[in-house]
């Protein structure tokens, strides 16, 4: 049954546009800038 589920969502157009993916795209990472003394930020 799930993959009759899969099967079916992924054949499904409107089941593809609907179910977008909430995860951040992959991009340049940010450096943190190292502070000057202990617990400092």
């Amino acid at each position: 049954m799930k993959q009759s589920i899969i099967q079916h969502i992924q054949s499904c157009l409107p089941c593809q546009q609907h179910n977008i993916s909430h995860t951040k795209k992959a991009g340049r990472l940010n450096p943190i800038p190292t502070p000057e003394g202990p617990f400092q930020l």
